[in-house]
């Protein structure tokens, strides 16, 4: 080779292929899991200025009712029977001036004298005495008291018969008052806020001491907080809004129809569903 004139080479210009034996790919499998689509959550609109009003149940009658008020009998029962007689009301009769004869309450016999009427009834004079046999005194001009039909002078009928007042522990020997299983005089078996006797009036007790029914729903009663009155025994009222009302106050605040189905609440008063918006 001329260096002077040197010849052009060829030079490939592929590139050099080199085979080599195929390699099979390791590749790791995993089990399909599917995706979970995603939750959508709806947008709670509030309106500050108008809150949602709360319906409460129907009215359900009160399954305690208010007890009724004791009823004060004027006179005692069982076997308390008794009748006085006060100082000069024996009245002695000389002669029946009547068609029939008089009979004697003790003896029954026909009298055909002088006899002795008192309490509605008749008696021999030597029959209308005192019923103890130790004393047998004569009635006619002393004071006296029939029980269970027989007489007795007042000393002994206090000493053996007459009940004791359960609020001043003396002798009844007059009208009295059998209320609560225990004997009054009528004049002790007062209200204990205004002193006015009870008689056959309705009382109730508080602390083991009665009050005229006024009194007690004055004092005691819950008031209707509607018509504010008291809720007396007997009265049907609705429990609503930490309040006690009479059935027939229990209304709209804005329509006064009855609220007898569920009611809405705006403001702390009561609504009817139409109303509560």
């Amino acid at each position: 080779m001329n260096p002077l004139n040197p010849q052009p080479q060829v030079i490939s210009t592929k590139p050099k292929i080199t085979f080599s034996p195929s390699k099979q790919a390791v590749t790791d499998f995993k089990p399909y899991q599917p995706v979970s689509p995603p939750q959508y959550h709806p947008i709670q609109q509030t309106d500050n200025h108008r809150p949602q009003p709360t319906f409460k149940p129907a009215y359900q009658p009160p399954t305690h009712p208010v007890p009724p008020p004791i009823k004060a009998p004027q006179q005692p029962t069982g076997t308390r029977n008794f009748t006085r007689g006060n100082k000069g009301s024996a009245l002695f009769n000389l002669q029946n001036h009547g068609p029939s004869q008089p009979q004697c309450t003790s003896c029954y016999q026909v009298i055909r004298g002088p006899f002795i009427s008192a309490v509605g009834k008749i008696w021999c004079p030597n029959h209308f005495i005192c019923a103890n046999p130790s004393c047998g005194v004569s009635l006619h001009e002393i004071g006296f008291v029939e029980e269970n039909g027989k007489l007795y002078c007042e000393k002994d009928f206090e000493t053996y018969f007459a009940p004791k007042c359960a609020k001043c522990s003396h002798t009844i020997l007059g009208e009295c008052c059998y209320a609560l299983e225990k004997t009054y005089h009528s004049e002790c078996f007062v209200c204990a806020k205004c002193k006015q006797t009870i008689g056959s009036g309705n009382f109730h007790i508080e602390d083991g001491v009665p009050y005229c029914e006024r009194d007690f729903n004055a004092l005691f009663s819950t008031k209707c907080a509607g018509c504010q009155f008291p809720i007396e025994a007997g009265d049907k009222f609705v429990e609503a809004l930490i309040e006690k009302w009479h059935v027939e106050c229990f209304i709209c605040t804005k329509c006064n129809l009855p609220l007898s189905g569920g009611f809405a609440v705006k403001g702390n008063k009561p609504f009817c569903k139409k109303h509560a918006y």
